[in-house]
């Protein structure tokens, strides 16, 4: 039986750090980017509109390396 994927959100404080020019798991600063449409956001999960600003950068949700 396989169990269901369950997502969570990227924490409030950990979004707020990034947004404010705190550093991604790479130790690199995230890039501001205009999107073209449909990528969900990982603070809240909703979707972002097309034309919205956004951030990629690294994130690592676990306090270890993952396999």
């Amino acid at each position: 039986m396989t169990q269901p994927i369950q997502f969570q959100a990227m924490p409030s404080g950990d979004a707020e750090a990034l947004r404010n020019g705190g550093l991604d798991a790479y130790s690199l600063a995230p890039e501001r980017r205009l999107l073209p449409g449909g990528y969900p956001c990982r603070h809240c999960l909703d979707e972002i509109a097309k034309g919205e600003a956004y951030l990629t950068l690294a994130y690592r949700p676990f306090p270890e390396l993952q396999p």
